[in-house]
């Protein structure tokens, strides 16, 4: 289960993290040219990429319950 559970952690903080570094830079830390842009983009697309948030969830709850 650890593994699953890590993913969704991470998963979910990143997106979150990575909106609060922009809102403490401003609109200019958005720009193409900084990693910024690409950490926000990364950071919100990975929930989709497997396994998904969801998978995630239905492991650990499965692996919570002895069901795996």
């Amino acid at each position: 289960m650890g593994i699953y559970h890590s993913r969704y952690i991470v998963s979910e903080l990143a997106p979150r993290l990575a909106f609060n570094a922009i809102r403490l830079c401003g609109g200019s830390g958005i720009a193409k040219s900084l990693p910024l842009e690409r950490f926000y983009r990364d950071a919100r697309c990975a929930g989709l990429m497997p396994a998904t948030s969801d998978e995630c969830l239905l492991y650990a709850g499965k692996s919570a319950w002895g069901l795996t």
